[in-house]
């Protein structure tokens, strides 16, 4: 039996439908300071916040309606409402060190393929592409056919 889910952004977990606005409002140029740190994963230095974010082709709406294809078999031993994801978009925008932080470890890989199946632009500082981990949070929403 599979069940269908709906997966939704999470930018700040305690206001999710505000948040979705609030981050799809900026149009993906937001001016901060760019924090550099190593990752623990690939031991590389990398940004974790950016002039302006990684974005895919298409843009984050066109992502969203790919994760809608997403299916996942009996989840309900296995199942967190949450799930985070993280991965490297470097300076080229090619997808490294991907990784699925919290939730269901199933669904999290296919929310990874789906999100390395689009090309990606890089994050840039101070006008130069950087490396950058990208932190993905969602909250899927479980329905039985």
């Amino acid at each position: 039996m599979w069940t269908n889910f709906s997966i939704f952004p999470a930018v700040f977990s305690l206001q999710f439908l505000i948040s979705v606005s609030i981050f799809n409002s900026h149009n993906n140029n937001l001016t901060t300071t760019c924090k550099i740190e190593i990752d623990s994963l690939t031991k590389k230095s990398v940004y974790t916040s950016a002039d302006i974010l990684p974005q895919n082709e298409g843009g984050q709406d066109s992502l969203f309606r790919s994760f809608r294809r997403i299916k996942a078999g009996n989840v309900a031993g296995d199942y967190s409402p949450t799930l985070v994801v993280a991965f490297i978009v470097d300076t080229n925008g090619i997808i490294i060190g991907e990784r699925i932080l919290t939730g269901n470890i199933e669904i999290g890989q296919q929310i990874l393929n789906v999100i390395k199946s689009f090309k990606w632009k890089p994050a840039k500082c101070q006008g130069k592409n950087i490396d950058m981990l990208y932190k993905f949070p969602v909250i899927i929403e479980v329905r039985e056919e």
